[in-house]
């Protein structure tokens, strides 16, 4: 009678278990929509999970399947998705119609993860329309002047360095590992124009901040796993007690942003920089933090390695190597020599030509992703 009893729920569980692969499945079939074949319950994107693959790879791959197509069909698991190849469509998610879309997919509990659940990636609708709204005004034009001075700042020094290693060089020249010297290059850079911090990474190899920001910037597949699993059971991850950023990292920080705030706060002091822009939007501190780790998670690695596919490209291409730099030499000998400033960066035309190029050669992201939350009207 047991055994009977315990066959007989294993069947309904398979059942039920075949009964969701193939409603799935079968969500494209329905619709007349062409669709990669997924793997059962991995969907079809589970080479990239466990790392046989690149993400990079795996939506080149599926993208070039279908050719002739507007957009098809893929699978996150069971989650039917669907992928956009045609410009135009593209335009209407992005652009047109974007008040639908703000939202992405993931979707992490404040109560589970305080960070991560009110990181500006993760937070929905008017939560995020919000955020938004403050963090907007950070990239006006008056805003921008003094970040770009600050930015200057901080390159005359790593400039200046750079000089001093060069004529040390026997050679007069050094090799470095291009993607640890730009890290370092923009750990500086966030520091100081986020949490108005001078840190010196480029020199100092164990320089605190510079550790810190590379672990909560550590993107390998533990990371994605913890993600996956604030997807699939949120219940679950408040149960192990896990964070989807690495929790020293994130302690770190809210030290860092803890003790500018309250020192700003008691003598009066404001510095138009990023953590300054919502403590004048009076936000509490639980909602500070995971903006300032917004920026830093968002700036390093991506800029990063736009830096370094910049350089890679200049010494493929000389010649644009060459007219880049009689750009900027033309513009500093009308400033005087003086420092390049925000009014005279919108002149740099062919630079910006050099990073677009850059960034459609080499993206640093492998895909966008949204979810419609509103009917389309």
């Amino acid at each position: 009678m047991i055994k009977e009893m315990i066959l007989g729920i294993v069947l309904a569980l398979l059942s039920v278990l075949h009964y969701y692969i193939i409603r799935d499945r079968k969500y494209f079939e329905r619709i007349n929509v062409k669709f990669v074949n997924p793997f059962p319950l991995l969907g079809t994107s589970w080479k990239a999970i466990f790392g046989y693959e690149t993400y990079f790879d795996y939506y080149e791959r599926i993208y070039k399947q279908f050719p002739t197509e507007k957009f098809f069909g893929a699978f996150d698991f069971l989650k039917p998705v669907y992928v956009i190849r045609d410009v135009e469509l593209c335009r209407k998610v992005m652009i047109t119609n974007f008040d639908h879309f703000v939202n992405r997919r993931l979707t992490i509990d404040v109560n589970t993860d305080p960070v991560a659940g009110r990181f500006i990636g993760f937070v929905k609708n008017e939560s995020w329309r919000k955020l938004r709204a403050i963090t907007s005004p950070a990239f006006t034009g008056n805003k921008m002047k003094f970040i770009v001075s600050l930015l200057n700042e901080s390159m005359q020094k790593i400039t200046k360095n750079l000089g001093v290693k060069i004529k040390l060089s026997e050679k007069k020249c050094f090799r470095y590992n291009g993607y640890d010297f730009y890290t370092r290059c923009c750990t500086n850079l966030i520091a100081n124009t986020t949490f108005g911090l001078e840190v010196n990474a480029v020199d100092e190899e164990n320089d605190e901040f510079y550790l810190m920001g590379k672990r909560l910037t550590d993107l390998r597949k533990d990371f994605f796993l913890r993600a996956i699993l604030f997807q699939v059971s949120p219940t679950l991850a408040k149960v192990l007690n896990i964070s989807l950023f690495d929790r020293e990292a994130t302690e770190y920080l809210k030290r860092i942003a803890k003790e500018t705030i309250d020192y700003r706060t008691k003598n009066n002091v404001k510095v138009p920089n990023f953590i300054q822009l919502f403590m004048d939007a009076d936000l509490s501190f639980e909602e500070i933090i995971p903006e300032c780790i917004a920026f830093f998670f968002g700036g390093i690695d991506s800029f990063s390695t736009l830096f370094q596919f910049i350089s890679y490209e200049l010494a493929l291409n000389p010649d644009v190597q060459k007219r880049l730099q009689s750009e900027i030499d033309q513009i500093q000998s009308q400033l005087g020599g003086s420092s390049i400033e925000y009014e005279s960066v919108q002149k740099l035309t062919y630079m910006d030509a050099v990073i677009n190029e850059t960034f459609r050669k080499n993206p640093a992201g492998a895909f966008l992703e949204r979810v419609s939350y509103l009917p389309k009207k």
